[in-house]
């Protein structure tokens, strides 16, 4: 409570790259933010979650997604 929160804006897609399947993003992009980027380019994520809202950065800390939620 004795902290001042400044707000940080990371929601962005940064870089798709295609020959090594890899995409860079920052940590509040969604799972539905992926989906819309990359299925019109013919991508999708290994495992898509059924909560779009999930972030990459949650994700990355194993926040929100259990071991039953892919096989």
């Amino acid at each position: 409570d004795l902290c001042h929160q400044i707000p940080i804006d990371l929601y962005d897609i940064l870089e798709l790259d295609e020959e090594n399947l890899k995409i860079k993003v920052e940590p509040n992009v969604s799972v539905s933010d992926l989906t819309r980027y990359l299925n019109p380019r013919g991508y999708t994520l290994a495992v898509t979650l059924e909560i779009g809202d999930a972030t990459a950065g949650g994700l990355a800390f194993g926040v929100g997604m259990t071991t039953y939620s892919h096989k």
